[in-house]
């Protein structure tokens, strides 16, 4: 079975998490001529939040409340992600959508 980390079984612990994400196939940033053109890119492709978040463990899902993003929808809401921690050691997170035509997105991290 996977090592579950400490944060996700102790209530009394301070949990803050800071979530980069940026498109797979992503160009360098350059500061070349075309640098406004290379900034516009890198700000479609990335997207970056942070904040504290809760776990309920009986539930199996994770609660990030987010107080600083890029995308400023995202301010003040909380984003719940069922999580699983599998037995190669990886975590996954994904998304839980709100609406049956909401895309479900899947998240793998890797240590």
């Amino acid at each position: 079975p996977a090592l579950v980390p400490a944060a996700f079984k102790t209530p009394t612990v301070i949990k803050f998490v800071v979530v980069f994400l940026t498109h797979l196939v992503r160009n360098r940033f350059s500061w070349a001529p075309a640098w406004q053109a290379a900034s516009i890119y890198a700000a479609n492709t990335t997207m970056f939040y942070s904040g504290a978040f809760r776990v309920d463990t009986e539930k199996k899902v994770v609660f990030h409340e987010v107080k600083f993003t890029t995308c400023e929808q995202f301010v003040g809401e909380t984003l719940p992600r069922a999580y699983d921690f599998n037995a190669d050691g990886t975590l996954t997170l994904t998304t839980i959508p709100c609406t049956p035509d909401e895309s479900v997105i899947e998240l793998v991290w890797k240590r």
